[in-house]
């Protein structure tokens, strides 16, 4: 019982965390999708490449360089 109540207060206390994560997230995917598509397809030609599948190091290096 007493394990319930604290997972559930950790999860509480989380919430806002994820919120704000899924909101940055919405923010990014609308400046990334201009070029890279909705689903990160990418588009014909060089300037605007796949990055849909791409491992999350690999993301976070490019947008850091």
């Amino acid at each position: 019982m007493l394990i319930r109540v604290i997972t559930a207060a950790l999860l509480l206390l989380s919430l806002p965390t994820i919120a704000a994560g899924l909101a940055n997230g919405q923010r990014l995917n609308k400046s990334c999708a201009l070029c890279h598509g909705l689903l990160g397809q990418g588009a014909s030609g060089k300037l605007s490449p796949r990055i849909a599948g791409l491992p999350r190091e690999y993301i976070v290096k490019a947008m850091q360089d």
